[in-house]
């Protein structure tokens, strides 16, 4: 696996401000993955749940810090699932938002 694409982690954090109302924040992490395919029986049980799921980015697990979403190439994504794939890699399974 080469790792040539850049994808920017995102966590959300809903936080109160001064007057004790919501405010929400986005914090991004750029890290290197490779692209999958989502395997055809986890897609077809997602499918079935309502979840149309896109694609398996592969991260190293050092980079791994538990964000809901991830950008690639301009689009945002819901971090379904992830999966740790042996001692150096993270799998996270998506759905486009």
């Amino acid at each position: 696996m080469r790792m040539d694409k850049i994808v920017k982690l995102r966590t959300l954090t809903t936080t109160s401000d001064s007057g004790g109302f919501p405010s929400k924040s986005v914090s991004t992490v750029e890290v290197y993955a490779d692209t999958k395919s989502v395997r055809q029986s986890e897609y077809y049980a997602a499918d079935a749940k309502g979840k149309r799921l896109e694609l398996v980015l592969v991260i190293n697990a050092d980079d791994w810090n538990g964000a809901t979403e991830a950008e690639l190439n301009g689009v945002v994504y819901t971090i379904e699932r992830a999966y740790q794939k042996g001692l150096g890699r993270v799998e996270l399974t998506c759905a486009r938002r």
